[in-house]
């Protein structure tokens, strides 16, 4: 069903991954906590923009070490229904790199079967499924740490096909986001 699949969440943050656990639960996939990066220095970036990018940097890099063919991931305040993945995921071209479970498009998308979109420019990365053809970009593009992970994939999908469920099959749940250092609500990405 998903490929190997980890959470992303801080070791200061046990009621995130308690509600994630529930979540994963509720959706019968086994998914393993993954320690994030609290934090870090950039010019550029918030102190959370450069936990969760090198955070990203360690995950893609351990995927690669223990050669996944593919590696989901989650963030700790995902929100799933994948009673419909294997029917999406069958619409998903073979030339994929990277497919959303949900996202914020940005550009438009296009419609490549009933349930899958392809996408050029779309953030948010709570739920995505990563193939090994595009790890050593991802580790290549991350170096940098000059912008955030999600804009840096989202220029990926220039290059590497990039798709996303529709309708999404996940979202955020409204929270209070170590990255961004305030209460959001994503709830407009259940669309």
């Amino acid at each position: 069903m998903i490929p190997t699949a980890y959470c992303i969440n801080l070791d200061r943050r046990p009621d995130r991954w308690a509600r994630s656990r529930e979540v994963f639960a509720s959706n019968g996939i086994v998914v393993e906590r993954f320690s994030a990066t609290d934090g870090g220095y950039s010019e550029t970036l918030r102190a959370g923009e450069v936990g969760i990018l090198r955070t990203h940097k360690r995950l893609i890099a351990q995927a690669q070490e223990l050669f996944l063919d593919a590696v989901t991931i989650f963030e700790d305040d995902v929100e799933l229904d994948l009673t419909h993945f294997v029917q999406y995921m069958a619409q998903v071209p073979n030339d994929w790199a990277f497919v959303y479970l949900g996202a914020n498009h940005q550009r438009p998308i296009q419609h490549v079967s009933p349930n899958v979109a392809r996408i050029v420019g779309s953030y948010a990365l709570h739920a995505v499924i990563i193939r090994s053809s595009v790890y050593d970009a991802i580790l290549r593009e991350l170096e940098h740490e000059v912008e955030p992970v999600d804009v840096t994939y989202a220029r990926l999908h220039e290059r590497y096909p990039a798709y996303v469920f529709r309708p999404h099959i996940a979202w955020q749940r409204p929270s209070y986001s170590d990255i961004l250092n305030t209460d959001v609500n994503y709830d407009w990405l259940r669309r």
